[in-house]
């Protein structure tokens, strides 16, 4: 490949369009139109371009190749908030521009690592990658977990059950490696890679001990999730009978009386004709109850709903806002929630989750000047901030059939790998999604939030009912797909039935264990590759350390 600076960054940008167009997105916005199989060769360009750059240019390259892929993919964030002062547009440019950096990151520190220590760019590339991936996932502002490399298999059965054991992080870290393999072959002697690397084991310990440690382990994490998939397949589990309701319903409106006598004119039948079908649950999607639960101003709305739900008898599964009282010498003041009601047949509540994971800006706002600049150029900023929920205990169920633990994931919350842990790990043995989507209007968004929640189902081998306020209202199975959706934009009800197991995977008793203990080992990397040349460069002989010939 040529080596001009024009081309690399023709090259960097390229791949992070092939790269987005392997995830639902603008072109194709819908589940099953994406081609995942783009993703295992989009980054070879990218690659190819990195090899024979310096390392600032490396950085710039990165940053690009993140930039173009999150702009692409995100073409949907100038929806949110659109009642504003000023063009959303410019939250897109943010966005991009943040998650770009990661990016950048990923590439200057893979490029000093193979420089300095004389790797294989194939050893070491997909081991920053999933560093990296891993360090955006826990940071929410400018980086969270929103479209990893691993999450464009979701369409692609047997690839994406490796994250059982090793969660979206191995996805990412195969599709990588190929990208990465793919690379170094490129226009040369497709054996000379295997042959440069059965050389330099002879000749660098560090190298052979990384080579055999990452094969052993990924040998002994493939037949761990083997032999996992095969147990599961084996546990009974009885049935499940549920209802999923999508509203379809216009929550930018202003919820005055009229509107309110609306939403529940359109939620009462669905509700009796999902009780019709004698479920074990009905669960409602987000936003579609309009009173607030155990708030005295809206009591009437309380009312109607509890007597619909003891007039159908079937458990019933919801959200609502919270506003629970503290009593103070000033007044009493109220803490806010987004919560999910278990309401039992006879319209009781049995249970309840306070989301935990809030979306900044849409429901609290982090910081004062932020809050003041919102104000400044939204219309109308959101009144109050919600608080985090601190339970991670699950709701309980019990029906004709046994007694089932689960837990409710409201909003964003299903794509948080973390969460689900924590959840798992408390005795949830299923999870029940219920989003508002519709400000998304016909862009991807639904589709990519979907398409992450696969993953979180596989990784704990459980059921993930998803009812949404205009589609896809669906259940995704332990093993990942999808079943048949609801029409987008319609009201209506979907019937099915689930098997929850007593199971827990290698995930759900280990969490991210596995790119946590990758970041450790590539920064340890990187610390080697900063100390002085004579020691980075592990023992090589003094002639080959000043031979110039790029790592395979």
């Amino acid at each position: 490949m040529p080596r001009t600076f024009w081309t690399q960054v023709a090259a960097a940008a390229l791949a992070g369009g092939l790269l987005a167009l392997s995830f639902p997105n603008g072109l194709w916005p819908r589940l099953g139109q994406a081609p995942g199989w783009l993703a295992w060769v989009a980054l070879v360009p990218f690659l190819l371009a990195w090899r024979d750059a310096n390392w600032p240019r490396c950085f710039a390259l990165g940053w690009l190749l993140g930039f173009v892929y999150f702009y692409t993919m995100i073409s949907w964030l100038p929806l949110i908030n659109r009642d504003t002062n000023v063009d959303n547009a410019i939250g897109r440019i943010i966005f991009a521009f943040l998650g770009g950096l990661y990016f950048g990151l990923f590439s200057f520190s893979a490029k000093a690592v193979t420089d300095r220590l004389q790797w294989p760019s194939a050893v070491v590339v997909p081991l920053a990658w999933v560093a990296w991936e891993y360090v955006r996932g826990q940071i929410i502002i400018g980086g969270w977990p929103w479209g990893s490399l691993g999450h464009t298999q979701y369409g692609t059965p047997l690839v994406r059950q490796v994250a059982a054991v090793a969660g979206v992080s191995g996805v990412s870290y195969w599709v990588m490696a190929a990208n990465a393999v793919l690379a170094s072959g490129w226009s040369r002697n497709w054996a000379e890679p295997l042959r440069c690397s059965v050389k330099d084991a002879f000749r660098r310990p560090g190298l052979a001990a990384m080579v055999l440690l990452l094969a052993a382990g990924w040998l002994y994490l493939l037949a761990r999730c083997t032999v996992e998939a095969r147990a599961f397949a084996r546990q009974p589990a009885p049935p499940l009978h549920l209802a999923l309701l999508q509203g379809n319903l216009n929550t930018d409106q202003r919820w005055d009386q009229a509107y309110k006598e609306n939403v529940f004119a359109r939620m009462e039948p669905l509700h009796r004709q999902a009780a019709a079908t004698h479920p074990d649950l009905v669960i409602w999607a987000e936003s579609c109850f309009p009173g607030i639960l155990e708030y005295e101003p809206e009591k009437a709305w309380e009312d109607r709903l509890r007597s619909l739900i003891r007039e159908a008898g079937v458990p019933t599964l919801l959200t609502s806002n919270e506003y629970q009282p503290t009593h103070l010498l000033e007044g009493p003041r109220f803490h806010h929630y987004n919560s999910a009601f278990l309401l039992g047949a006879q319209g009781e509540t049995l249970g309840r989750y306070r989301k935990i994971r809030l979306v900044p800006g849409g429901e609290y706002i982090p910081w004062e000047w932020m809050k003041r600049f919102l104000k400044s150029v939204v219309r109308e900023p959101i009144p109050v901030d919600f608080e985090s929920g601190e339970e991670y205990e699950p709701l309980q169920l019990g029906g004709p059939n046994g007694t089932w633990r689960f837990s409710p994931l409201i909003c964003y919350e299903d794509q948080f790998e973390e969460l689900g842990y924590q959840l798992a790990k408390n005795g949830a043995r299923f999870f029940c999604s219920m989003s508002n989507d519709a400000w998304a209007g016909h862009s991807a968004m639904s589709s990519q939030r979907t398409a992450m929640a696969v993953f979180l189902a596989i990784e704990h081998r459980a059921y993930m009912p998803r009812a949404s306020m205009t589609g896809p209202t669906t259940v995704i199975d332990p093993w990942g797909k999808i079943s048949s959706a609801l029409p987008f934009f319609t009201s209506g009800m979907k019937t099915a039935t689930i098997h929850p197991a007593d199971f827990t995977t290698f995930f759900s008793r280990y969490g991210n264990l596995i790119p946590f203990i990758i970041t450790i080992v590539f920064g340890f990397l990187m610390i080697i590759s900063c100390l002085p040349r004579r020691l980075g460069a592990g023992n090589l002989p003094r002639a080959e350390n000043s031979h110039h010939q790029r790592p395979v």
